[in-house]
Order: structure tokens, then C-alpha cells, then sequence
């Protein structure tokens, strides 16, 4: 039986592995080889042009005829629809938007902000690792119509494959980008290789000198390397180009190029380059991108076979975005309520979000319901504070009777409908413990709610809410948020602002979540603490206040030493919903500001406090540092890990440097917090891209966990990336008979530092997690759920910083990975050699394990703490003069054995090239000396054991020898009887 619960256990591990996708709402289907239901949508910034929309419809046709070649006749873009801003004029072939949203586009064009953006480069983005999918394509107006990019990267319906490569199917660039090494030693070839894919692939090896072309013919004779401004372009034209298929993970620009890259050796005009360090083998294990696609829900399983004879041209509608926002709040007041005060807590919130996060001219209503619904205010817009108020007096107080969620949103739709209004494109927004107890159901309305068109966004409260609600949701395009009211937790107050900024109708600049906190107060103590607000933000800065039974003392002070407090005008009291706000008036200052919130003693009881610090930007021009927070998966099964991950831009470019942390409330259990990195390892894929990703496995229970994401910074300690843009692409023709290329510029990156504090805080969301465990109740410890099945995670920057061919050694370099993917440390290391990357591959031939008594530095059996750099040297024995081809790779086992897949490979060579030393060594500054024949840790700790066990029995020896001789012969006899007991 225990074999058989561990296999359900790593099935539901594995399935989690290969099916994780990204939270963000898509309706995004393939049915009978087409693409049905992909959103465009067009940014609000965007001017408005008829042309670009038959641009955008141009390129879709042409893609789908690209694609369904690409994929051997398995798939084409069948239906598309393109959204465009409520700020164009109305044109009688646009329909209106129901659930289509900005947020939730798979596409978008947007215009770049000159200030914060580079050249309108397309690209994806895509936070978590192989095979998962994206978030959304990002294209500019100007990729339709720009000659230059067309020259450089190659047909606009080719880009489109390729990102979607990127997007859906989760493959990866298989050139090189900026940064990153552009030539390797090919053991296959003894060379020194461009990276490319498929090797079939020839073009010519150039660098720029004073703005003129000069072509690198010739290693360099000391480095045995091209100069390191030295790069590959392919011939994209010509006979040249013809001689290679693929791969559209390269470069599209190449004629002949149609597939991607695959593993069959009969047709090497496609086979994948299992050698090349680019992205793609790096992030999925040297696998072809075609494997990969292959290995798709859209694809696996024989799912879409190939068809031939299908018209693949696009359909397209157009729909235009809403101008006004009309929202029914359904709250829920059955009896269940009254539990945890979660009755008043709803009203609270609800309130708050009434008065801050609903903008005039927009159109609300309230329902009511328990057993059965009712309409508490009707449809009414809002033009003045007091339609608010009347809005706020309608919220109920009575709580009683059963739950019938499916009753509420009936009464939603039928709300939004009335007087002649349209329910399509309408918000609803739900707030409940989510447990179900009578009819209708939810399950019952579900097919009226997806035909009304409403989207549906749901708060629960309470860790047994039903998953017919977040399916609702979500099959809407709605989110999903829980609060389990822990002392600490601001998941309540969170998700009420982030509703603020969603759904996306104008895209304009809003409130930014400086910062919240919130605690359980005992009488005459206090809540303190500092914020930050930098000078990009400051207009409509609010310190909002709630409380759970009567008003504390507020005191704020800014950076200059004002004080803030119930004396002054800018403090504004809302007893009735205990809800305090100070709004500083104009532009805050910028700098730390302090809080003192004290629970007066005199009350006599504690209460739960929270405090939300917001702001908005200094004005339109300027661009403040935004975070984003995403989770891997809106489920997860079994003993598998979910992804965290934050992204931190200002404009469009990336922030790095920051301190970013993910605090996750757990059922029955205390909050956990954990550090986000973008350090390129573990659940990071990228090294410095803003995004700040880390795996979380630390599960209390089966049930509902919340993620909330706190970023902050120093001044000068975040960074802002900055990617300069392209000088004219120069095109050069290459008079080599019948072949040309196009030539690139190297991309320029620089760094800006923020000289400002920076605090910025939101919610990431929430996710459901379930044990494996038979007949598994609430609450359930985790430590009886599963056992210790997860494995380090897998190393993706391993990289060779230095050769010696007079010491005959090898240096390597990885991120440490952790025990349980990149929590604590790895047990200990595996590391692979061979002399060729098939051998590596299928261990095969000349592939072996590194012995310790091969490693002069570093030590297999004690991994570092997950995070920290490990440094090895390997001792490589060779006869002088002999050319040895090396492939190293390199994995983290656990104490249980859990090891995890090889690393990404590095190669280099003896015999071939030079010594190599890499731009990132530094000499190790401790003896890196370590003899092989002295004994290793564990053999050094086993001997300190048993020489200490062999001192006590002698200690021992001696005392009862003193006794002996002190007390007498017949007297110490009994005492060394009771020695000797405890002794044994």
C-alpha cells in the first residue's frame, strides 16, 4: 500500500512538473487543429489607425499558413479577436467587449514610451521554465511597418511563429542575445562553433570597427577564441540559405527556415544542436524545441494529428472596449457569516473599496443573498461623494439562512440587465465564504453567467469554498482571492486595491499599493514603522486605517517632521465602517514617512489593525517603479512545488537589485516568507530581467494559500536596465558570388541607478493546494501528507571559468541549488564528464561520475545553502600534447535520494584551444591545494567519533577507579554495578 501512495505521489509530482501554467486568465483553444479565441488587444496609448487593425489581420493570415507547415499540418490561427480602445470612434463592424479585457490579452500592440523603451523589438513574456506557457506576446504598431525589422529579424508572420513558440509551447531562443557566449567548442567538430541551430547553418563571423564592417577570420592566436565583439550571422539569402530548414527558434530571417529543430540525424538540415549553449538547451536539458512542442497538452497524446487540406485563413472579430465600467457587488449573508466576524469584515472592506477604487461616471449595484437573493441598491452611476454614501448605507447588516452563491449571481445578472442595460462586458464581484449549502448552485448558473458575458471575480473567506466558484471565475476571465483573517495578513485589504486596477478599461495611470501591514494589537501597544515614498509618486497619497473595534491614535509624520493626526483637517474618521484616512494634500513629500498606530491602554482589548499606504504618480509623464506578482499554477497537486514569481519594472524596463519577498498564508499554520531571486537559477530563468522568481514547497495543509509580494530597495541599491536602442541597421552585400547577409549591431545595456527609497507592495493571489493522502481531512499535518519526494532543483548556469593545461584541471562554476528544489541545501552533488554530448545524453560510452579524489576544490558531499556560488576544480588527466573533447554536467541529490536532472552542459577542451580563463574568474584566495589522498569529511568525522567515544570510556574508567579506591572494595562493587547499567 505504501509503494502504491508513493506512485500516486510522483505521478501527481510529475503531472504538476509538466503541466504548470501560468494564473493569468486565456480562453486561448486548440480544437480540430485551429487556434480558436486569441485576444489582441490594442493599448489605449496607441493612435488610432484603421490600418493597423488590417495589419494586424494580414499578419495572422499569413502566420497560420506559416505555422501549420511548421507544425506538419497540426495547427493554424483559426479565430482571432482584436480589441480596441474605448477612445476610437465607433465604426458599425465593431461589436462590443464583453469579456475582453486589457488585462487578459495574449497579444498587444503598445506603443514604447521613447523615455523608458528601446526599439519596438517584439518579444515574450514568459517567467516560468521549460514547456510552460507565457504570459502575453508584446508587439509595437510599428513591427507591422518597419522596413529595418523586417531586414533584421526576418518576415513579420515568422516573428509571430516564433513568439508564439515562445508563448504557448514554452521553447526557448536557440541564438544568442546580448550577454550571453557567442561561440563554443564543438566536441562533434574539434572547433570552435557559432552558436546556431541546426549546424547545417552558415553565414559568416563579423565585428564593427568605427562603424565599419570587419570580418573575423582568424582565432586569436593566444585565446584560441574569436575577439569578443565578434559575431555570427547567418546567410539569409541565396543558395546559402536554402541549405538549412531550421530552426524558427533561431533565426526566422532565414529563407529555407520552416521548422523547428528535431532530434532525427536523417534530415540534418533540421536536427537540433544538442551542443549549443543558447537558452533553449539550457532551460530544457539540451531537448529539441520540436520534442518540447511535441510534448504539449495542445500536442501529446496524439492530440491534433496532422490534416491535411485545411484552409487556414483567420477569421477575425473586432470589439471595442466599454467607456463606462458597470459593477454589481454581491455580498453574501448567510448565517455562516456571523463566523469570525466575517460579516464585518465584508462590510468594511466593501465600503473602503466603495469610497476609493470606484471612479465617478461608473454604474453600481448591490445584491444581497442567502438562501435566497435580493437587489439591496439598484444600478445607480456615480457622480457625487453621496451617491458613495447611499452606496455604503445600503451595505446589509443581517446575517441568517442557508448559502445559495448560484441565487447571487442570478440576481447579478438579472441587476445588470434591468432598465435596459447590457450585462455584456459587466463586473461582478463576489464576497463570501464560498461554502454552498442549498440551491441553486453554482454549477446551476454557470451557463448563464458565461452567456451574459459578465466577468466574475471572486473574495472568499474561508478555506472550505467551493471550486465550482473559482472555476466560474476564472472560465469568465475573473480572479480569484482568500483571505483566512490570520493576525498578519493583509489578503483582504490586497485584493480589494488590486481591483481597483482590474479590469483595465483606460489603462491610465492609478494608485500604487505603497505598502500594507496589519497585526493583532494588544491594549497600549503599538504599530509602528516607515514607508517610503519616492519622488515618482506623491499625488493623492492616502494612509488608510481599519480597524476592528474602536478607533486607535493615528499618528503619521513625514520626512520633514510634519505630524499628521485627528487635530487636522487631512484626517478623515468613518466610525460607522472603523475605517480612518489621512490623505496628504497635493504632492507628499518624498523620503521615509513614519506610523504610529497605538491601541490606547484605557480600551481594555486587543483588536486587529491594518494599514494601507497608497499614492499615485506625479503626473503622466512620469513612470514609477510597478510590481507584478504571478503564481505558476491556480492549483497544485500532490507533493509538487509551485513558482513564485515578481516582476519589478519601471516603464517597460527591468528593475534589479531590489529586495523582493513573497509572504504565503497557510491553512493552519503561520505565515511563511521567502526571498525572491533574478539570479538566473532555480525557478529564475533569467539573471537580471526584473523578474524575482523562487520555488515554494512548504505546505501546511490541504487548502487555500495566499501570496503577497513586498518589494523594497535603499538608495542606489535598485538598478533600472536600460537597452539602448538600434542605430540604423546597416545591410551589407557580401560579393561571395550568389549569397548576402544581413549584419546586425551589438545591443547596448546600461544601468541606471534609484537614488530614492523604494516601497511597493500587492497580491500575487491565491492558489489551491491538495495532499495525495487517502480520505485526507482539514486539518491534516503536512508531515503525515507526503514524504520528502522533491528533488533539488535543477541547475541551469553551470559554466567553465578556467583551464590549466599545465595543472590539468578544469574549474567550474554553478548556483547552488537546495534540498527541496531551492529550499536549504543540497545533500550532496553528482558531476558528470564525458567526451562527447551524445555519451552525455544517453550515459553512454565515455560518459562517467567525478570521484572526490578527482576534485582539488570544493567538496561533492557538502553542497552550500541554496542560492550561494559553488566553485570546483577538477583534476583531468591527459597526456601532453593530446587533444581531449570535454562535456561536464553537474546535479544536486537530497538525503533521500531525490536527484535532479543534469544541469545544462558546458564543453572545452585540452589540446584544441588554449588555456581558457572566463571574464567572471577570480582566483580563489583560500589553498585550493586539497591532496586526494587525505580523507574526506565523512571519513574525518567518523574517526573524531569514535576517538571521542574511545576518551569518554576511558574518562569513565578512571572515575570509577577512583571510586573504587575510595570507598572500598565491598561499597564500590554496587556502584560499578549501577555504572555499568547506565553505561550499557
Amino acid at each position: 500500500m505504501e509503494n502504491i501512495l508513493f506512485l500516486s505521489l510522483m505521478l501527481g509530482f510529475v503531472l504538476v512538473r509538466s503541466t504548470n501554467s501560468i494564473t493569468r486568465p486565456t480562453n486561448i483553444v486548440l480544437e480540430n487543429n485551429g487556434y480558436k479565441n486569441i485576444l489582441v488587444a490594442i493599448h489605449p496609448n496607441v493612435a488610432e489607425d484603421p490600418n493597423l487593425i488590417n495589419n494586424i489581420k494580414q499578419m495572422f493570415i499569413d502566420a497560420s499558413a506559416y505555422m501549420y507547415i511548421a507544425t506538419y499540418y497540426r495547427a493554424y490561427f483559426q479565430q482571432v479577436t482584436i480589441l480596441i480602445p474605448a477612445t476610437w470612434k465607433d465604426d458599425s463592424s465593431y461589436q462590443k467587449a464583453t469579456t475582453q479585457l486589457y488585462d487578459n490579452a495574449d497579444i498587444e500592440f503598445a506603443s514604447p514610451n521613447p523615455l523608458h523603451s528601446a526599439a519596438p523589438r517584439p518579444f515574450s513574456r514568459s517567467y516560468s521554465g521549460c514547456g510552460s506557457p507565457g504570459i502575453r506576446i508584446h508587439l509595437a504598431p510599428d513591427f507591422l511597418t518597419d522596413r529595418n525589422i523586417l531586414k533584421t529579424l526576418g518576415p513579420i508572420d515568422r516573428v509571430l511563429v516564433h513568439e508564439w513558440g515562445r508563448f504557448r509551447w514554452g521553447v526557448f531562443e536557440e541564438y544568442t542575445e546580448h550577454g550571453e557566449q557567442q561561440f563554443y567548442f564543438s566536441p562533434t567538430t574539434g572547433k570552435y562553433e557559432a552558436v546556431r541551430c541546426s549546424m547545417a547553418m552558415s553565414g559568416r563571423i563579423y565585428r564593427f570597427v568605427n562603424g565599419s564592417i570587419n570580418y573575423c577570420r582568424e582565432l586569436d592566436p593566444i585565446t584560441g577564441r574569436y575577439p569578443d565583439d565578434c559575431l555570427f550571422s547567418p546567410y539569409d539569402r541565396g543558395p546559402r540559405a536554402e541549405d538549412v530548414e531550421a530552426s524558427i527558434m533561431h533565426k526566422t530571417m532565414v529563407k529555407g527556415i520552416k521548422y523547428f529543430c528535431d532530434d532525427n540525424p536523417l534530415t540534418p538540415k533540421k536536427m537540433h544542436n544538442f551542443e549549443a549553449p543558447n537558452k533553449q538547451n539550457r532551460l530544457c536539458g539540451q531537448r529539441s524545441t520540436w520534442s518540447v512542442i511535441m510534448d504539449s497538452p495542445d500536442f501529446k497524446s496524439n492530440n491534433n494529428p496532422p490534416r491535411a487540406g485545411i484552409d487556414t485563413t483567420t477569421t477575425f472579430t473586432v470589439v471595442k472596449a466599454a467607456k463606462t465600467r458597470r459593477l454589481a457587488i454581491v455580498l453574501d449573508t448567510s448565517g455562516s457569516m456571523m463566523d469570525d466576524d466575517a460579516v464585518d469584515r465584508l462590510r468594511q472592506v466593501t465600503a473602503d473599496y466603495i469610497h476609493t477604487g470606484i471612479d465617478t461616471n461608473s454604474q453600481v449595484g448591490l445584491v444581497a443573498f442567502n438562501d435566497k437573493a435580493k437587489i439591496s441598491h439598484p444600478m445607480t452611476t456615480i457622480k457625487t461623494h453621496s451617491d458613495k454614501v447611499k452606496l455604503k448605507d445600503s451595505l446589509p447588516t443581517a446575517t441568517r439562512g442557508a448559502t445559495s452563491i448560484g441565487s447571487g449571481i442570478h440576481k447579478a445578472i438579472q441587476l445588470l440587465s434591468s432598465n435596459g442595460g447590457n450585462s455584456s462586458g459587466s463586473e461582478i464581484l463576489v464576497l463570501t465564504d464560498g461554502v454552498e449549502t442549498t440551491n441553486p448552485r453554482i454549477d446551476g448558473v454557470l451557463s448563464n453567467l458565461r452567456e451574459s458575458g459578465a466577468i466574475m471575480t471572486v473574495l472568499a473567506l474561508n478555506q472550505l469554498s467551493d471550486e465550482n466558484l473559482t472555476h466560474a471565475a476564472h472560465s469568465t476571465g475573473g480572479y480569484v482571492y482568500f483571505d483566512n483573517n490570520q493576525d498578519q495578513s493583509t489578503t483582504l485589504i490586497d485584493a480589494l486595491f488590486k481591483l481597483r486596477q482590474y479590469p483595465t478599461w483606460t489603462k491610465e495611470n492609478r494608485a500604487l499599493q505603497i505598502m500594507s501591514r496589519a497585526g493583532n494589537i494588544l491594549p497600549g501597544d503599538k504599530m509602528t514603522g516607515h514607508v517610503s515614498i519616492d519622488d515618482d509618486v506623491g499625488r493623492h497619497t492616502v494612509f488608510t486605517v481599519m480597524y476592528s473595534k474602536i478607533e486607535p491614535t493615528i499618528i503619521i509624520t513625514s520626512p520633514s517632521g510634519r505630524i499628521y493626526n485627528k487635530r487636522y483637517p487631512e484626517y478623515k474618521a468613518d466610525d460607522k465602517y472603523n475605517t480612518a484616512r489621512i490623505e496628504i494634500p497635493e504632492i507628499a513629500e518624498s523620503g521615509l514617512w513614519v506610523y504610529n498606530i497605538i491601541n490606547n491602554k484605557h480600551q481594555g482589548t486587543m483588536q486587529k489593525i491594518s494599514i494601507m499606504v497608497t499614492s499615485e504618480p506625479v503626473d503622466d509623464s512620469r513612470e514609477p517603479v510597478k510590481i507584478n506578482g504571478i503564481l505558476s499554477s491556480a492549483s497544485v497537486m500532490g507533493p509538487g512545488a509551485l513558482m513564485i514569481h515578481a516582476e519589478v519594472t519601471k516603464g517597460s524596463l527591468p528593475v534589479t537589485g531590489m529586495t523582493v519577498t513573497a509572504t504565503v498564508d497557510r491553512p493552519f499554520a503561520d505565515p511563511v516568507s521567502i526571498q525572491l531571486l533574478d539570479n538566473g537559477a532555480g525557478a529564475d530563468i533569467n539573471k537580471n530581467d526584473g523578474v524575482y522568481s523562487r520555488y515554494f514547497s512548504q505546505y501546511s495543509n490541504t487548502g487555500i494559500y495566499s501570496v503577497k509580494i513586498e518589494v523594497s530597495a535603499t538608495v542606489g541599491q535598485g538598478m533600472v536596465r536600460k537597452t539602448l536602442p538600434h542605430q540604423k541597421q546597416t545591410e551589407s552585400l557580401i560579393t561571395d558570388t550568389d549569397s548576402s547577409l544581413t549584419v546586425r549591431t551589438r545591443r547596448q545595456t546600461s544601468e541606471e541607478p534609484l537614488m530614492v527609497y523604494i516601497s511597493r507592495s500587492t497580491t500575487a493571489g491565491s492558489f489551491l493546494y491538495k495532499n495525495m493522502a487517502p480520505s485526507a481531512a482539514l486539518p491534516y499535518p503536512s508531515e503525515n501528507i507526503i514524504s520528502d519526494v522533491l528533488p533539488p532543483a535543477r541547475i541551469t548556469d553551470l559554466t567553465v571559468l578556467k583551464t590549466s593545461h599545465k595543472d590539468q584541471t578544469v574549474m567550474l562554476s554553478w548556483t547552488a541549488p537546495g534540498d527541496d528544489f531551492d529550499v536549504d541545501a543540497a545533500s550532496s552533488y553528482d558531476i558528470m564528464m564525458s567526451h562527447d554530448v551524445e555519451d552525455m545524453v544517453n550515459h553512454q560510452n565515455t560518459w562517467k561520475y567525478i570521484s572526490q579524489n578527482d576534485i582539488l576544490h570544493g567538496n561533492l558531499e557538502t553542497p552550500k545553502v541554496a542560492g550561494m556560488s559553488e566553485i570546483f576544480i577538477l583534476k583531468v588527466p591527459f597526456i601532453p600534447g593530446e587533444k581531449v573533447a570535454l562535456v561536464f554536467s553537474v546535479r544536486g541529490v537530497d538525503k533521500q535520494g531525490n536527484m535532479a536532472d543534469k544541469s545544462n552542459f558546458v564543453t572545452t577542451a585540452f589540446g584544441y584551444l588554449p588555456d581558457y580563463v572566463s571574464k567572471e574568474y577570480q582566483p580563489i584566495i583560500e589553498s585550493v591545494t586539497e591532496s586526494p589522498d587525505l580523507p574526506s569529511p565523512k571519513e574525518i568525522n567518523a574517526f573524531v567519533g569514535i576517538v571521542g567515544s574511545l576518551a569518554a570510556a576511558l574518562f569513565l574508567t578512571i572515575i570509577i577507579s577512583l571510586l573504587l579506591h575510595k570507598f572500598g572494595s565491598s561499597k564500590s562493587s554496587d556502584i560499578t554495578k549501577r555504572d555499568k547499567s547506565c553505561v550499557v
